[in-house]
């Protein structure tokens, strides 16, 4: 079986981990992060969220060949050491498996497919390792052959005790002990200087980013993808409601105004609209509706706004060959009654539907 349809046909271990998931956003930023990474060095990817891992990153998101697997755990003091990662807990129905067993079982569930298994965490690992590895504590990555050979011995007979094994596990060389710089507590502040680093590799003649309203609406994309309870039936299913792939990131960058486009166009329409004597007072409410619509145009998963675009788009694409004089009183206004008329009950306020019909006209 191939790996799109395998994703889907192995039901994960446990459903509980989305709704568990909002306790805690240091998954979420992570993710992020990852997010960031394969944008740069990834022509194709599928970042899968709270789906058989934490964190699962497949190869493609049209026909995946392989697939990487993120365990995250936090500590808010000391360090990892070996118990913590092999010991068993007790669960209401029986026996939970360790760390390890826990993210070996995605190599069970994917034997031919599975790239790599990484623990990641924003504490060190406090492990013996072999003499030309170093020491643990202070090293980002760990690769499990570079653990001394009695640790490791002592791992590998937990994950054999957790899956019932006669043999041992195949899983060694392609099992990571990550330590991220994320930190728990001033996650956001991290977080915006790695976004400004982002922005700036990918559009590096810009310097001025809306980075508050830029974090926020990737954020409450990743936690709308991570959150997401619901069965999914199909490997679509799963890109549209669990997983952000290189295009779908790549559209939700395109309405972040990476260019300043938007804030500028504000600086014409409003010398415009002077010249045409618009009063002070609706100029303000324009520009507080712009800022509105700023925020709205990055929300992705707003339907009903878009929705609405397409009206205001359509009443434009009539009133075409009009002649007017006046861009607020001659076409904003007439678009605005004429979308009353089509849209009698709608939620959006007058004031953003002027200012969608102001961008929409100037083609942003």
């Amino acid at each position: 079986m191939v790996l799109r349809d395998l994703v889907v046909h192995k039901k994960p271990r446990e459903t509980s981990g989305s709704r568990s998931a909002n306790r805690f956003d240091f998954q979420k930023d992570w993710a992020i992060l990852k997010l960031f990474e394969l944008h740069q060095y990834k022509d194709d990817y599928l970042l899968v969220l709270d789906y058989h891992d934490d964190v699962m990153v497949l190869d493609s998101e049209h026909d995946p060949q392989s697939a990487a697997f993120f365990q995250l755990k936090t500590k808010e003091n000391g360090v990892w050491k070996l118990n913590d990662i092999k010991k068993s807990s007790k669960g209401k129905k029986g026996p939970l498996p360790s760390i390890i067993g826990k993210l070996y079982n995605c190599k069970l569930t994917f034997p031919n497919h599975t790239l790599s298994l990484t623990l990641v965490s924003n504490a060190c690992f406090e492990i013996c390792l072999q003499k030309h590895a170093g020491k643990s504590t202070e090293k980002k990555l760990i690769c499990l052959t570079d653990i001394e050979k009695n640790d490791l011995n002592k791992l590998i007979a937990a994950v054999k005790a957790d899956h019932a094994l006669q043999d041992d596990p195949d899983f060694v060389e392609i099992t990571f002990l990550e330590v991220t710089d994320l930190n728990i507590k001033d996650r956001e502040t991290y977080m915006k200087g790695k976004l400004h680093e982002f922005l700036e590799s990918i559009n590096p003649k810009n310097g001025k980013f809306r980075l508050s309203l830029i974090y926020n609406a990737i954020f409450g994309e990743v936690k709308r993808k991570n959150d997401y309870e619901w069965s999914v039936s199909t490997f679509d299913e799963v890109k549209k409601y669990k997983g952000i792939s290189r295009s779908q990131f790549q559209n939700m960058l395109r309405h972040f105004d990476i260019d300043n486009e938007f804030e500028q166009l504000w600086e014409e329409i409003s010398k415009r609209l002077n010249a045409d004597k618009v009063d002070f007072k609706t100029i303000l409410k324009l520009k507080a509706a712009w800022k509105e619509l700023e925020i709205a145009r990055m929300d992705v998963t707003n339907e009903y706004f878009q929705s609405q675009q397409l009206v205001i788009q359509d009443i434009l694409y009539e009133k075409e060959q009009i002649p007017f004089s006046f861009l607020y009183q001659d076409l904003v206004e007439s678009v605005f009654t004429e979308y009353k008329q089509r849209e009698p009950k709608s939620m959006i306020n007058e004031y953003l539907i002027k200012a969608t019909t102001l961008m929409e006209y100037c083609h942003v």
